[in-house]
């Protein structure tokens, strides 16, 4: 986890606290995900100039693939359906 993703920080970027059982994952350099269990709770974008949140609530398959929401979808890559949710 970068040292500026710390609770002490977060408010400083305009992001929320993150809850103390989260585990945080790096998805890629401008975005990291929130994880509880097996769920996603958070997904956290940096831009050149900007910081977004967004809270969600995304079952994953040992954290590795978002669970399809019916049974024609397919699963998906964690960050894809992060970033479908911000649209």
């Amino acid at each position: 986890m970068d040292s500026w993703l710390t609770n002490a920080l977060l408010p400083y970027f305009g992001l929320q606290t993150l809850e103390n059982h989260w585990d945080v994952m790096e998805i890629s350099e401008e975005a990291f995900i929130c994880l509880n269990g097996n769920f996603i709770r958070k997904c956290i974008f940096m831009g050149q100039h900007s910081y977004r949140e967004a809270d969600v609530e995304i079952l994953t398959q040992q954290r590795e693939f978002v669970s399809p929401k019916t049974t024609r979808d397919k699963e998906k890559a964690q960050l894809y359906e992060c970033f479908q949710r911000q649209s």
